[in-house]
């Protein structure tokens, strides 16, 4: 697999996120000019962390019929 630079980043911005780290820090740790850019890392995070919980809620349903 062919690594890029901004992969890497990604996935660092997005580990954060999931760590819960304060926006401000991220834009800071990684040097985004503007917040709004680190908020599209982390809102994309957020829709994954839902679908994970949806998940494990629709697992829970059926395990427990």
């Amino acid at each position: 697999m062919d690594y890029h630079f901004h992969l890497l980043r990604a996935s660092f911005i997005s580990n954060l996120a999931k760590r819960n780290v304060p926006l401000v820090a991220i834009q800071k740790l990684v040097g985004h000019a503007n917040i709004r850019i680190t908020e599209k890392y982390y809102l994309s995070v957020q829709d994954e962390l839902l679908t994970k919980a949806m998940e494990t809620l629709d697992n829970n349903f059926v395990s427990n019929k």
